[in-house]
């Protein structure tokens, strides 16, 4: 059989990671990637405001705009190629937010180099225009992002004091991937974790991430919010 080399393989990497005192970490980050899913992209009736400078645009362009969007993205799902193939986003605003009436109107609001894509579907894209300025479907409503967390007075100095560890350890040896992310060091500079349990609380680290350097994170911190 062709996998009977597995079991030699997971012994040997189990040898040497238990070696460096990664086996802990290696099993945890596998673990991890079992509980992830992946259920692909589905479509969204938001998904034409995330093209660049929607936000910009009136709402007759906006409701155009949304037209154009999800007439494309039928288009490309009917022959099972890009979206881009038909129409890139810059087209899709350039059209909604000049509403042209005729060809000639088209051909202007298009950037030069998309022209041929303007030309070839010229009929269409008018055709659309008129079809977004006459639909009543309302406006959706974009919910809220995430509440902003609250900045305080030691943030910027934690995260400058953690990241100069961070540079300290790579030089001694250590590899980026068993370091703190900037993302990760930004969390602990808005939490300020005081002990290991409130660090444990915060989700932020891995358990081994935890065991590996989670007192020397903390007594950064410590020693920065100590000095007033």
């Amino acid at each position: 059989m062709d996998t009977h080399y597995l079991l030699a393989m997971h012994e040997i990497m189990s040898f040497q990671l238990e070696r460096l005192g990664l086996l802990d970490a290696c099993m945890e980050e596998s673990t991890c990637l079992t509980y992830r899913e992946w259920n692909g992209r589905q479509f969204d009736e938001l998904d034409f405001l995330r093209v660049k400078k929607a936000n910009s645009l009136g709402k007759d362009s906006q409701k155009v705009l949304r037209m154009l969007y999800e007439t494309r993205d039928a288009w490309s799902k009917g022959r099972d190629v890009p979206v881009f193939h038909y129409a890139t986003d810059a087209v899709l605003w350039a059209v909604a937010k000049s509403l042209p009436a005729d060809r000639a109107a088209l051909m202007d609001a298009v950037p030069n180099k998309y022209r041929g894509v303007a030309s070839r579907k010229s009929s269409e894209f008018l055709t659309l225009v008129e079809k977004g300025l006459a639909d009543e479907r309302p406006m959706p409503i974009v919910p809220k992002g995430p509440k902003r967390l609250s900045k305080t007075r030691w943030l910027n100095e934690v995260v400058n004091q953690i990241r100069e560890w961070r540079s300290t350890q790579k030089n001694v040896g250590r590899h980026d991937f068993l370091l703190p992310t900037n993302t990760q060091i930004k969390d602990l500079g808005f939490a300020l974790p005081k002990s290991m349990a409130e660090l444990q609380s915060l989700s932020v680290l891995r358990q081994w991430q935890l065991d590996m350097w989670g007192s020397e994170v903390l007594e950064i911190i410590e020693r920065v919010t100590e000095i007033d």
